[in-house]
């Protein structure tokens, strides 16, 4: 997401200072909640007679804090995707404020940049208020579950930023030179004969 908004700004070097340094300030944040909050954390290895399992069996409850950088990094990402998007169409177009949002169609890269930031935004805020909630209501046994769901929904939400991006990248070309519904399996190659 960092190289996107990094791409929105044109490589701009004060944008990727201000998005380095707010990470870093997001990753100490986490660090100093996790270093706080283990202090107090009480840990058993063994659940069951004879099954070998770390589990929290007592969780300080400052330690739902560790997602809220995280939102405010990933909002922070958003904000500036929107501004870079805003921005740029009213450049591009000559509208006023008013005529941004109908300016928007589907396949333009700057759009579909725009569009997926908000889309992973979303879903990441989702994600960590999910953890949050998690961690606030349930007990120690369910501990552990949110953490592999919020990396399994960083990853899948990353690919998709480049899944999403090929496609914007490669509609436009089949479409100005009217290829149409044609697929890779129709396409025969000379060494093939």
């Amino acid at each position: 997401m960092q190289l996107r908004v990094y791409a929105l700004y044109n490589r701009s070097n004060r944008v990727l200072i201000f998005m380095i340094l707010c990470y870093i300030a997001e990753i100490a944040s986490m660090a100093v909640f996790m270093a706080q909050s283990n202090a107090d954390l009480v840990v058993m290895n063994e659940v069951l007679p004879g099954v070998g399992l770390c589990t929290a069996s007592s969780i300080p409850s400052s330690l739902d804090d560790f997602w809220y950088p995280v939102m405010l990094f990933e909002g922070m990402l958003c904000t500036l995707a929107l501004w870079a998007g805003i921005t740029h169409i009213r450049e591009l177009r000559g509208l006023g404020a008013g005529g941004v949002i109908q300016a928007f169609r589907p396949g333009r890269v700057i759009e579909v940049f725009v569009r997926d930031s908000v889309f992973y935004f979303v879903c990441m805020s989702a994600t960590c208020s999910v953890n949050v909630a998690m961690w606030q209501a349930l007990g120690e046994n369910w501990f552990e579950i949110p953490v592999g769901f919020s990396i399994v929904a960083g990853v899948i939400m990353g690919c998709r930023l480049v899944l999403r991006m090929r496609e914007s990248y490669y509609r436009p070309l089949g479409a100005s030179v009217g290829l149409g519904d044609i697929s890779i399996s129709n396409i025969e190659f000379a060494s093939a004969r």
